[in-house]
């Protein structure tokens, strides 16, 4: 074992390498450096190289620290959601730093210090919202006190659905982009209690797991293709002849010249939805693609961050790929057998009363019923095949009749999986939308309820 090198504290707080060895360790790692909360018999230095995203309070405490070379972040987030813990998640490069928030193992929010990531900067990028817009939406919701989301949603400028479904974007965004980090500090820490909790509810660990390895894998594929999100397109006139719905839509807003990025904003997609469909096209022969051209020399700054990462969609689905096409209505619309997912439903329907009943109880009913049935009808939800002509009972429950019908007939290898991972996603987009209409007092403690009726689902 090498020798080891001491440092000494005084009371005073000055540090002190006693000796000419650990002078020198020391003086390698000069620069400035965070003291990370830790017990009171450890010593935890980050080095500090930007602004911070992680708000950690005096009690919070480094549990885990290492570098991303070593352990990834999939290994680590599949762990703490095994696990079930409930934890803050800082990863840091150079001047990026994102935290990822675990509440029983699952994501409850993500943050970053990297501006493009912010959720108004997002919704320009995406094509949601004009950098004019944002401004004043921006000022409005800041003169009102107001979040920008809900203010959005209030203003009329976006849906409940549209703004859930770019948060969801979003945090796979993110997620995506810093599971593929080979460097980097990362550092997890516990929480204070009491801890006040995100409003929303929180997104299912493994399912995003799996959807970041996917997306990572299929974007390896295409850049062989399309080196950049910056790359030319021109369209070549030919049509292929399995031509799906999205890649039309891209056809049809696809001017030559045009690169990737401004495609995507004209189709409201993110770089993974955007790529995968221009990579389609290219296979159909409809599309060619140069390289964008070579930028003027830049100003000395300091780089960017790595290029946007992918969209993000609902959680991984089952019985086929999202958009795959509507299933057949089978001839009788009864209630097939179906062993677990009947019982499954009947715990999400209880769920869905008790959000719709708090909703009429203040008077929000209308626009938070208008809200659930644009997510049915949504032909972009991971899970439209099986929400296929269901409609919004007058409790508050859907139609279980017309979704165990539309479950049987996509042959599913494991029915009650395909009904529990839709109903969630449905469960959850009805928490969200109570949220922008609720105070946040009502909210809190309706969705406390309802984790409570959840609470007997299987993980």
């Amino acid at each position: 074992m090498a020798d080891r090198l001491f440092l000494d504290i005084s009371p005073q707080g000055t540090l002190v390498a006693p000796t000419a060895q650990a002078r020198a360790a020391v003086a390698r790692r000069s620069g400035r450096w965070v003291l990370m909360p830790s017990a009171s018999n450890m010593l935890l230095l980050s080095q500090w190289e930007g602004p911070e995203v992680a708000q950690k309070d005096e009690v919070e405490r480094s549990l885990l620290m290492g570098e991303m070379g070593g352990i990834g972040l999939l290994d680590l987030l599949g762990l703490l959601s095994q696990t079930r813990r409930s934890v803050r998640i800082v990863v840091s490069r150079g001047r990026t730093e994102r935290a990822i928030l675990l509440r029983d193992g699952e994501i409850a929010s993500v943050a970053s210090s990297d501006a493009k990531d912010r959720l108004g900067e997002f919704l320009v990028r995406i094509g949601k919202l004009s950098a004019q817009q944002l401004q004043e939406a921006l000022a409005g919701a800041q003169q009102q006190g107001r979040k920008l989301g809900q203010h959005l949603v209030q203003s009329a400028l976006l849906s409940s659905h549209d703004l859930w479904s770019a948060i969801q974007m979003q945090i796979m965004e993110i997620i995506c982009d810093v599971v593929s980090w080979t460097e980097g500090t990362y550092a997890i820490f516990s929480l204070p209690e009491p801890f006040v909790w995100p409003q929303t509810p929180p997104l299912p660990t493994q399912a995003i797991i799996l959807e970041a390895v996917r997306r990572s894998d299929e974007m390896a594929l295409f850049k062989h293709k399309i080196p950049t999100y910056d790359a030319v397109l021109s369209p070549t006139g030919k049509l292929p002849h399995d031509c799906e719905p999205p890649e039309l839509a891209a056809l049809q807003n696809l001017q030559p010249g045009m690169t990737v990025r401004e495609l995507g904003i004209r189709l409201q997609k993110g770089e993974f939805d955007t790529t995968r469909v221009v990579y389609s096209l290219l296979k159909g022969g409809a599309l060619s693609v140069t390289a964008a051209p070579a930028p003027a020399a830049p100003a000395r700054a300091p780089a960017p961050a790595a290029g946007a990462p992918a969209a993000f969609p609902s959680p991984v689905t089952y019985g086929g790929p999202a958009g795959a096409g509507p299933i057949p209505a089978p001839a009788a619309l009864g209630v097939p057998i179906l062993p677990g997912a009947q019982e499954l439903l009947g715990v999400f329907s209880q769920a869905l009363r008790e959000i719709d009943t708090e909703c009429a109880r203040h008077r929000v009913s209308e626009p938070y019923r208008r809200g659930l049935m644009a997510f049915l009808v949504d032909r972009q939800n991971a899970y439209s095949a099986l929400f296929q002509g269901v409609s919004l009972r007058q409790d508050g429950d859907v139609d279980g009749s017309r979704l165990m019908a539309n479950v049987a007939a996509a042959n599913m290898k494991d029915p009650a999986r395909g009904v529990l991972d839709a109903m969630n996603e449905m469960t959850f987009f009805a928490l969200f939308q109570a949220a922008e209409l609720l105070e946040a007092h009502v909210d809190e403690e309706l969705a406390r309820r309802v984790r409570q009726v959840l609470s007997v689902l299987p993980r």
